[in-house]
């Protein structure tokens, strides 16, 4: 297997990897090899959700991954200060939304690895370290005294 690469210095390159034709970004998009703007939100969210929802293939800027992060953390938000606020019944808004932007995280993690050189197997040991604190954040806390101590009272001392 033979890889081979034609075209002038960052203008539309194609490379040969085995039977697949890749064609990267042209010279208007790129310089020294990335991105001259950073994505908007509004696109990054597109990207994400509807363009890319099934693929782990290529590769996602800081951009299209920092925006779906702060689009997960401004949707947690609003919840979260919703249950507290208004009703705890909120918060199951919530599953359906952590639901269906499961995999799109999932592909667009894989493809923020492969922009950073990484293999696809990288994520998996992230998942692990991710599943365990987001079951801390929603794990119940034992009523009543245990051996650390009084449960806590949310209230600072005066």
């Amino acid at each position: 297997m033979t890889n081979e690469s034609s075209g002038n210095s960052w203008g539309a390159v194609a490379a040969k990897t085995g039977e697949s034709e890749v064609s990267t970004i042209s010279d208007d998009a790129v310089k020294e090899g990335r991105p001259q703007q950073m994505m908007s939100f509004k696109d990054a969210l597109f990207t994400c959700f509807i363009l890319k929802f099934k693929t782990k293939h290529g590769r996602a800027s800081q951009s299209e991954f920092g925006w779906l992060l702060a689009c997960h953390l401004l949707v947690w938000s609003i919840t979260m200060g919703l249950g507290v606020t208004v009703s705890p019944d909120f918060l199951l808004l919530l599953t359906p939304y952590l639901l269906l932007s499961l995999i799109p995280t999932f592909h667009a993690t894989v493809r923020r690895l492969h922009d950073c050189g990484a293999q696809d197997w990288v994520v998996y040991p992230i998942l692990l370290l991710a599943f365990p604190i987001l079951l801390l954040v929603l794990a119940k806390g034992e009523p009543g005294m245990n051996a650390y101590g009084p449960p806590p009272t949310n209230v600072l001392d005066d």
